[in-house]
C-alpha cells in the first residue's frame, strides 16, 4: 500500500437538522398585493372632485348695472322730443276735424226744416238727421285727437324733467282711468239721448255738448296712457340691454354667455 495515499477513515453518517417549512408561492404572491394596494397611513386621502366641475374654472358674478348718464339723458331727449311731435300733430289734426264737423254741422241745419211725416213720405227728414248725427261724430272725433295729443304732451313734459319710473307708472294709471271713465259715460250717455225723426236742432245740439267732454276724457287718457307705455318700454329695455352676461375665465381667458 503506497504510504502517499491517504487512508479510508470510517465516517459516522452526518445529521440533518430540521429546517423551517417554505410558504408557498400563492400565498406570497396575495400578501405581497395586499401591502402594495394598502393606502399610506400618513397621507390622507383627497375627496374626489365634483361631477362636471373643474377647479381651473372661476364663474365671475355679474357686475352691478351702471347706466351712461349721457346715455340717459339722451334717450330722455329722444323719448319726450317724439311725444312732443306727435302730440303737437295729434292738436293740430284734431283742432282742423272739429271745425271741420263744426261747419258742416251749421250748413245742414236746414234739412231740418222738411216736413215731419211718417216713412217712406219723410225720408228726407230722416237723412238730414242722420247727416248733422255724423257732423257731430266728426267734432267729437276732433276732440278727441285733439285730447289724446295734450295728453302725450304731458308725458313729453315728464320725460325732459327726468321724472322716473314712479312718474310714467302715475301717468300712465292716470290715462287707463281716463279711457275706462271716458268710454263708461259715452255708452251712458248715447243711451239716454237715442235720435229719431222728429228730433229737434235743440235736441241734437244738447246732445252733442253733452257727450264731448267725455270724448274729450277718453282721448286725453289714451294720448296720456299709450305715450307712457312707450317710456317705460323703451327704459326697461335699455336697463335690459346695460346688463352683464355671466361669464368664466378659464386660465386668463374670460368667455361670456
Amino acid at each position: 500500500m503506497n504510504p502517499t495515499e491517504p487512508r479510508p477513515t470510517a465516517t459516522s453518517p452526518q445529521k440533518k437538522t430540521p429546517s423551517r417549512a417554505t410558504p408557498p408561492v400563492a400565498t406570497c404572491t396575495l400578501l405581497a398585493l395586499a401591502a402594495a394596494l394598502a393606502p399610506c397611513p400618513t397621507h390622507a386621502a383627497e375627496p374626489a372632485p365634483a361631477p362636471d366641475t373643474n377647479p381651473d374654472l372661476t364663474v365671475e358674478p355679474p357686475p352691478p348695472l351702471h347706466r351712461d348718464p349721457h346715455e340717459e339723458r339722451a334717450v330722455r331727449r329722444a323719448l319726450s322730443l317724439g311725444a312732443g311731435i306727435s302730440g303737437a300733430g295729434l292738436v293740430v289734426g284734431g283742432l282742423f276735424l272739429w271745425r271741420r264737423g263744426r261747419r258742416d254741422f251749421a250748413s245742414d241745419i236746414a234739412g231740418l226744416d222738411q216736413p215731419i211725416l211718417p216713412l217712406p213720405a219723410g225720408q228726407d227728414r230722416y237723412y238730414a238727421v242722420d247727416t248733422l248725427l255724423l257732423d257731430t261724430r266728426t267734432q267729437w272725433i276732433g276732440i278727441s285727437l285733439a285730447t289724446s295729443g295734450l295728453g302725450a304732451g304731458a308725458v313729453a313734459i315728464t320725460e325732459a324733467a327726468g321724472g322716473g319710473q314712479r312718474a310714467m307708472l302715475t301717468e300712465f294709471g292716470l290715462g287707463a282711468a281716463f279711457t275706462g271713465g271716458g268710454a263708461l259715460a259715452i255708452q251712458l250717455l248715447k243711451r239716454q239721448h237715442v235720435p229719431w225723426g222728429p228730433v229737434t236742432l235743440d235736441d241734437l245740439e244738447r246732445r252733442r255738448d253733452a257727450i264731448a267732454p267725455f270724448y274729450a276724457l277718453l282721448g286725453a287718457g289714451v294720448g296720456m296712457a299709450a305715450a307712457s307705455l312707450i317710456s317705460l318700454v323703451t327704459h326697461r329695455a335699455l336697463r335690459g340691454g346695460h346688463k352683464r352676461r355671466a361669464s368664466i375665465a378659464i386660465r386668463g381667458a374670460t368667455i361670456f354667455f
